[in-house]
């Protein structure tokens, strides 16, 4: 008498795996993007309170930021994340480059009041 059982061995295929990885990116770069956003608010802060040297970093690190998004909706569309989470992101992107285009002209037209829109993100003190 045979004991060894006949079950059927399912392997995902390569689609299943690379949408999984996808969602799992997609999670963590999230977390991360949310704890990199809490350190530019603490940049800002140190440029308020601490020293006007702290806006370089936060300037510097404003850049970097925009890498976020991009990622995030390349991991929304490998992971087959819902439409509205690939616009949602699509839109994040619009919104970090249009913070930055709002100070750099601000800077360049010579009011740097209206660079206060996008947050105080690029305010020099």
């Amino acid at each position: 008498m045979n004991s060894i059982s006949s079950q059927p061995v399912i392997i995902p295929n390569r689609g299943q795996t690379i949408c999984h990885i996808g969602q799992i990116g997609y999670l963590v770069i999230s977390l991360l993007f949310a704890l990199v956003i809490l350190f530019q608010l603490l940049l800002a802060g140190g440029g308020i309170f601490a020293s006007s040297s702290w806006w370089a970093m936060h300037r510097i690190f404003g850049y970097a930021l925009t890498l976020f998004p991009v990622a995030l909706l390349v991991l929304a569309v490998v992971g087959r994340q819902s439409w509205l989470k690939v616009g949602l992101n699509g839109l994040a992107i619009v919104l970090v480059v249009l913070q930055g285009a709002i100070i750099n002209v601000a800077e360049s037209i010579g009011l740097p009041l209206l660079s206060a829109l996008p947050c105080m993100s690029g305010c020099q003190i």
